[in-house]
This record gives structure tokens, sequence and C-alpha cells, in this order.
């Protein structure tokens, strides 16, 4: 027996302002909606949930759910949305009108998109598509496909269609609350990012830690700046912030920082003892290494001119938290380790090695092979040896 239509609307409302609003984020809440659908006898075999980011690098993010199959979550890029399979579909019509469509695929009649026919072929018979009108003019676009025979009942459609109008306003405020963090890991870091997003935000705010430190600075920016013009210099930063980048997330580091064409990361040591130390020491200097040959690799391209940086590294105990003024606060890391990393890294350019160990994490490492000095370093009282990476 069919649950009248009324009551599925009154189930799905039920549903939407008790567990749904718990869901913590839009994977469970798309499980959840499935689920909810079924229970309330609805006979949906494919849910399709999309989300649209303002977002430098996606511009969305489908969420597609099927009965007793976990939720996947399918990127959508910029270019994805210029691509003739987007172009030619239901979804972005009604995206642009902000109409809702229905498609009965099992009627024998001529179907205006490509991806219906592939649904019918699949065994669907109807399809039902609803924006969602979010903040920010943002469309988000709920779909779902049936293989019932007859397709779904018209009032079934109706309730559907009503639910979208208070649904889509929980779907937007998890596409927000997903943006937040992705745009917070962008700026802040990965480890940093979702720190904030819970609430640690407050001035002072901060915890000492145990953690490696690579710090890298561009060889003759200034020069740089002066012969290659404003966009070419933008290019070549962009060339090196991306290596040292990259070779700082494989290693399982954080960029907490991008200073004008310098980069502060740190690699933190999560258990205390000599074990966990290394780890981060082995890490740290494997990052330094991957970058500087990455940057060789580069140079004798001959891509990216005479594009060189020196790696101060080191090993300490640091402040982790937020800096700053009422008005503006800074998430990072204070300490002396800091600073003798940034002191060693000026060295490299005096002592011509790209790459330089602070005595700790040299010793951590096992890298106390090539020994210098000891040396003078500005900021501190006494000399210390420091050792090629």
């Amino acid at each position: 027996m069919r649950t009248p239509p009324p009551l599925i609307h009154e189930a799905l409302i039920d549903w939407l302002y008790g567990p749904a609003r718990a869901a913590p984020n839009l994977t469970a809440l798309s499980e959840g909606f499935m689920v909810a659908l079924q229970g309330a006898g609805v006979a949906v075999d494919r849910l399709n949930l999309g989300v649209f980011l303002l977002h430098p690098e996606l511009a969305g993010v489908a969420y597609q759910a099927a009965p007793d199959q976990s939720v996947s979550a399918v990127e959508v890029t910029h270019d994805a949305l210029r691509s003739a399979t987007y172009l030619n579909s239901p979804i972005r019509a009604s995206v642009v009108d902000r109409q809702v469509r229905r498609y009965r695929l099992d009627t024998g009649a001529d179907l205006e998109y490509p991806v219906l026919s592939e649904l019918r072929e699949s065994g669907f018979t109807d399809y039902v598509l609803v924006p969602m009108v979010g903040t920010l003019q943002r469309v988000h676009v709920l779909s779902v496909a049936s293989r019932a025979p007859g397709g779904l009942p018209e009032g079934v459609v109706d309730a559907i269609v009503r639910f979208c109008a208070p649904f889509g306003l929980l779907v937007d405020s998890l596409t927000t609350l997903a943006l937040s963090e992705v745009l917070l890991r962008l700026y802040v870091g990965n480890q940093t990012g979702p720190r904030v997003l819970q609430g640690e935000v407050r001035l002072g705010e901060g915890q000492s830690i145990h953690a490696a430190i690579l710090y890298s600075d561009m060889r003759g920016f200034s020069q740089l700046c002066s012969a290659q013009g404003t966009t070419a210099t933008i290019d070549i930063l962009n060339v090196y912030f991306d290596i040292v980048s990259r070779a700082v997330h494989e290693a399982s580091g954080e960029v907490l920082k991008l200073m004008g064409d310098a980069i502060l990361a740190v690699f933190p040591v999560h258990e205390p003892g000599e074990v966990d130390e290394r780890r981060a020491a082995e890490a740290c200097l494997r990052a330094a290494r991957t970058a500087h040959a990455e940057l060789q690799r580069e140079r004798d391209k001959g891509a990216v001119g005479g594009l060189r940086a020196g790696f101060g590294l080191t090993l300490g105990e640091v402040v982790y938290g937020n800096i700053g003024a009422p008005g503006r606060l800074d998430f990072t890391i204070i300490g002396d380790a800091v600073n003798l990393a940034a002191r060693i890294e000026e060295l490299s350019k005096d002592l011509k090695q790209d790459v330089l160990l602070g005595p700790r994490l040299a010793a951590r490492s096992g890298a106390t092979a090539n020994r210098m000095g000891p040396v003078s370093v500005r900021g501190f009282s006494e000399p210390l040896y420091v050792y090629v990476g």
C-alpha cells in the first residue's frame, strides 16, 4: 500500500527538523535523505545532490546516493562546467532558469538530453530535478530517479518539490560550512583550519608543542622583481610556492605561512620522545631535499630563470596559536626554534649551501656527516654548528 503524499511530506519534514539538523556534513545529509525517502515509501533508486561552491578550485560537489550503498562525493571542476556534457544537460537548464523538471522515461517519447537516454537504458522510468536557491544566488540541484513501473505518482513528486524549499536552506547552510572549512584549509593550513573553525579564535590562545620547522626563502628576489616585472615575478613565485608546498604536504607537514617570498612550514611532534621527534625531523629534511631537487630541475629546464631558494631546518619547542590584535588575528608559531630556522636560512647564503640544519634536527634525522662551524648566528649569544642537508 502506497503512503499518501501528504503523509510523505509530513514524514520528510519530521526528518528535516529532527535527524537532518544533526547531520555533520553533506555526505551524511544525502545518506539520511535517501533513508528518509525509503522510510516514507518513496520508490527512489538514485539520488544526486549537487551543491555549487564559491571556491577557487572547485565549482561544486555531487553527492550520489543509492539504496544500501555508501554515498560517493564527486568533485566538479570549473572546467567541467564548460564541457559539452554539462552544457547539454537538464541540470544546467534547471540551474539557469531555476525551474523544476520532470522526465517520464518509460513513454517512448523522444528525450532532449543524452543523459536521459542513458537513464532510460539503465531501466529508470522517472527523473525529477529540483533547483534550490541558496545565498549569493548559488543554485543547488536535487535529482531523484526511480525504476518503479509507471514512475512516481504525481502527488509524490509534488511532495518532494514542496519539501525542497525548507530542505534547500539546510543544504545551503552545510555547503557554506564545507566551503568555510575548505577556505580555512587553503589560507591557514590543513591542521590549523579545522582548529579555527572549531572556535580556537581568541587572542592569545595557544599551546606549547615540539615541532620540526622548515623556513625557506627565495634567493635574489629583489633583483628578480626589477629584472622580470610584476607579472612574471608572480608567475615565478607561484612555481616556487607550489614546489615547496607540495614537498611539505607529501611529507605530512603543514605550510603555515607564505610571507612575501618566504615559506614557514611545521612538522608537529605528536607524541613526546625520541621516536616521534625523529619522525618529524626526517619528514622535515625529506621535504627540504625534495623541494631543493625539484627547484634544481626547474632551473635546468630554464623555465623559471635563476630560481633558487635557501632552507633552514630546526627542531624544538614553539608556541602554536593566535597572536595579533583584537581586529586582526594571526594563527602562527613563535619561539626560538622558528627564529633559529630563519637565521640558519640567512647563513645558507654566506656558507653557499642551500639546505642547512640546526644541531638538534641534524642529530634526530641522522644528518650529521657534513658539519660546518661553529658559526655566529644573529640573535643568538653562542656560536653553534650547522649541518649541510
